[in-house]
This record gives C-alpha cells, sequence and structure tokens, in this order.
C-alpha cells in the first residue's frame, strides 16, 4: 500500500503533487504559471534540487531531492521569518516539520492570491498535497517522462517541447539549472551531451509506448 504523506527526509528524492477541487482552474494565464513556479522556489528552492515540474490547469506535479544538511545554507533559514526555521536552526536532526511548513505557508498564500484576484472563495485544494518517495533510479526516469508527458495524455499538446510549463525544456537549455544536471548526467554517465541524447529518446519511446496502450 502507497504511503502518499512520507516525511521529508535529508537527502532523499519526492514525488510531489496535487489537484484542484471541485474542477477549479488552478492556473488561468501565464502570470499565475509564474507566480506558482516563483513561489515554489522561494519557498523550496534554497533546501532542494529541483528534478522535474509539470503545471496543467488543475493539478501540478514536482519531483525534487531534499538537500543533505551539509548542502543547506544555514543563512537561508534566517531569513524565513517562521517558527519551524527557528526551531530547525536550533535543532537540525529533522527537516520534515520545517518543509511541511513551508508547503502550508506556499498553498495558502497560493489559495489567498487566487481568491483575491478572481473574487472567488473556498477550498482551491483537493487536500493535503501527497508526497511520494522514489527509490530506485529507474523509478527516477519513469517519473521524469510520467510528469512531462502530462499535458500530452490530457489532450493539450501532442508535443513535450510545445508545453512550456513543465521542465522538459529547461533540460535542452545550454546551462540548466543544478538538478537537471544531476539527471542528465546521471543518464549520459557523467557526459551531459549523451545525458541530452538519452533524455530526449527516453521521452520518445514513453510516448510511443503510452500511444499503444491507449
Amino acid at each position: 500500500m502507497i504511503n502518499y504523506w512520507e516525511k521529508f527526509e535529508f537527502g532523499a528524492i519526492y514525488h510531489l503533487f496535487n489537484k484542484t477541487i471541485g474542477g477549479r482552474k488552478l492556473f488561468l494565464g501565464d502570470m499565475d504559471y509564474t507566480r506558482f513556479l516563483n513561489k515554489f522556489d522561494r519557498y523550496f528552492g534554497p533546501y532542494i534540487n529541483l528534478y522535474a515540474f509539470c503545471l496543467i490547469p488543475n493539478h501540478y506535479h514536482f519531483m525534487f531531492r531534499v538537500k543533505t544538511l551539509e548542502e543547506i545554507n544555514q543563512n537561508n533559514l534566517k531569513y524565513e521569518g517562521s517558527k519551524e526555521a527557528v526551531t530547525f536552526l536550533k535543532i537540525r536532526t529533522e527537516i520534515d516539520p520545517f518543509l511541511t511548513d513551508q508547503l502550508r505557508r506556499w498553498f495558502s498564500g497560493t489559495s489567498l492570491y487566487m481568491n483575491k484576484k478572481y473574487n472567488v472563495s473556498g477550498q482551491l485544494f483537493l487536500e493535503k498535497a501527497k508526497r511520494v518517495s522514489v527509490k530506485t533510479e529507474k523509478n527516477i526516469f519513469y517519473l521524469l517522462c510520467y510528469i512531462h508527458h502530462n499535458p500530452i495524455h490530457h489532450g493539450i499538446t501532442n508535443k513535450y517541447e510545445d508545453w512550456p510549463h513543465s521542465s522538459y525544456l529547461k533540460y535542452l537549455s545550454l546551462n540548466p539549472d543544478h538538478g537537471y544536471v544531476e539527471l542528465l548526467t546521471m543518464l549520459g554517465n557523467e557526459d551531459l551531451l549523451t545525458g541530452r541524447s538519452c533524455f530526449i529518446k527516453m521521452h520518445e519511446e514513453f510516448k510511443e509506448e503510452f500511444t499503444q496502450d491507449r
């Protein structure tokens, strides 16, 4: 049985996902997508390496590795302004209470923003966000393709590269972020060029297999 609410652990990899309640739209325009990602980076960026994301109108997916204690810059915690950040600075034995509180702050701010901007009220998200650890290399690469395939699966586009609100194109950029480099070097045995070729091939094979299964 899958545990959808696993604790955050140092160095572990997670799939974080959720959708809106009652068919509400989470994103109604480009500014909403941009703000959501910016706030994710605000609350999580200093404490994780982001491996993948995809945002579509009523839900989102993220995959990331929580940094080790040694990788986390303690100065970032000093400016969080939350009780959990202060506690984490003092104890530093577990990261779950702090990151769970970061989730709460991110979602609360998003709900308030959307309700005010579009003059609506009520709950935005279905329930607390699901977070499942990803333990094997095989599952990491499967999830990478699965996340990027979401807009195709839901009929929004036919091509990975045509959806701007995912990390697919970021893997193909000349200067990918550190988390993307981690996976590309893993795919290409420390060679970024080989990693990109494997990345593209892997996604096309996933798309073909998914289409045949339907």
